[in-house]
């Protein structure tokens, strides 16, 4: 799906709506797209390089060094324990790398309060055709939905970080109703045998100083991870910064 445009509502108000040109962008334009076939995108295309090698079902456990160089890894596969050389392994786990944990690269955080919950539902007719991103605030909650891939609405709310969904159906609708729009809370009341969630993400931003050693690069939300709305990074503070 093509994102087409972003709605903002501050306490169930329409306050403005800014369109995307992806009429303009074409092929660049922002899209939404099954992660899966994503990879599988990605894996497909490199194939086309006669040296590439897709192992799948290998779990990473820790880097190899030698005289203070990333050499290869260490992998957990079918067959037990094995390890792979390689002149550079990239880091591309994101935002709770482990390899970024076992190079032992600093990740600077930038302090959250708050976490994401995440729903799927279906979508309101309003939304069902085409791709808004909806920003919803209030002055207790914020939330933000999309009409996904599959013609679902992706809904994520913001909470406070340690707060748990409540357990009764009813609590939890009412949750999500909190910050949008009466029309589209109306359409949530009226599905709520058919809402999926939460998934909790626990929420990390931040960036690493450092992105890469001898023998190791770090890329995407493991060098430097994002908040999962409009993928925003504030830069830590440095101590020479007031």
């Amino acid at each position: 799906r093509v994102l087409e445009e972003w709605r903002m509502f501050i306490d169930g108000r329409a306050v403005f709506t800014v369109p995307e040109p992806y009429q303009q962008l074409g092929d660049r334009a922002m899209r939404v797209i099954p992660q899966a076939r994503f990879l599988a995108g990605v894996v497909d295309e490199a194939r086309r390089f006669p040296n590439f090698r897709f192992e799948f079902g290998r779990t990473f456990r820790d880097v190899i060094r030698e005289d203070g160089r990333v050499v290869g890894a260490v992998l957990d596969s079918p067959n037990g324990c094995e390890e792979i050389r390689t002149d550079l392994l990239i880091g591309c786990d994101g935002r709770a790398s482990l390899l970024r944990a076992r190079a032992r690269i600093h990740l600077q955080a930038v302090p959250q309060s708050f976490d994401v919950w995440w729903f799927k539902l279906p979508a309101p007719d309003a939304l069902r055709d085409g791709c808004s991103m909806l920003l919803m605030a209030t002055t207790k909650t914020v939330g933000a939905c999309y009409t996904s891939w599959d013609s679902r609405l992706q809904y994520a709310l913001m909470v406070p970080k340690g707060v748990q969904p409540p357990s009764e159906t009813a609590n939890l609708v009412e949750e999500l109703c909190q910050p949008a729009p009466d029309w589209l809370a109306e359409h949530i009341r009226g599905v709520p045998d058919q809402i999926e969630g939460p998934v909790r993400l626990r929420l990390v931003i931040g960036r690493c100083l450092q992105w890469s050693a001898p023998g190791l690069l770090l890329i995407g939300d493991a060098a430097h991870p994002m908040s999962p709305v409009r993928a925003t990074c504030v830069p830590p503070q440095s101590s020479t910064e007031k």
